[in-house]
């Protein structure tokens, strides 16, 4: 009995410290992969396609097979690796684009998980779309106009 209470005792202060019991000394526990790391453009103007690079780190060093991206405007996309393909290495940037049709502050988020279902936490990016009115616009092309001939801005921006 007092075997068993040790044995059970153990058993539940390594399961609360994350630690994996396992009759394989040799297994280990698998931590999910770091947050992706987000990197690109962080305003532009709507309508237009902008890519971002998009880091997968492993603190175990295990591949992985998916990658969530959601732009913060309803859009969410899934990539996997193929059967062509093979997972992706810890280090692995991948490129993703994107065109935001409305204007507005827009959280871009990715997750990835790893061989082992794993998924990480959301790396994120602050993006945001501003406001053009059309006679901005406008006027943005009157003074492209305005340099071609003379040289200078007449709009101060």
């Amino acid at each position: 009995m007092f075997a068993f209470l040790v044995v059970f005792l153990l058993g539940a202060v390594a399961v609360s410290s994350g630690m994996m019991l396992t009759a394989d000394a040799g297994s280990t526990y698998n931590n999910p992969p770091d947050p992706p790391v987000i990197t690109g453009p962080t305003s532009g103007k709507i309508g237009v396609e902008y890519t971002y690079n998009i880091t997968l780190n492993d603190p175990d060093g295990d591949h992985m097979t998916k990658l969530e991206v959601d732009f913060g405007n309803g859009n969410l996309s899934l990539y996997e690796c193929g059967c062509r393909d093979p997972p992706w290495l810890p280090g692995t940037t991948l490129q993703v684009s994107h065109t935001w049709e409305k204007s507005g502050d827009y959280v871009v988020k990715a997750r990835v998980m790893d061989i082992y279902w794993e998924w990480s936490d959301w790396g994120t990016l602050q993006v945001t779309m501003p406001k053009y009115h059309g006679m901005l616009t406008f006027l943005e092309k009157i003074n492209e106009w305005f340099v071609s001939i003379i040289g200078r801005s007449i709009i101060p921006f």
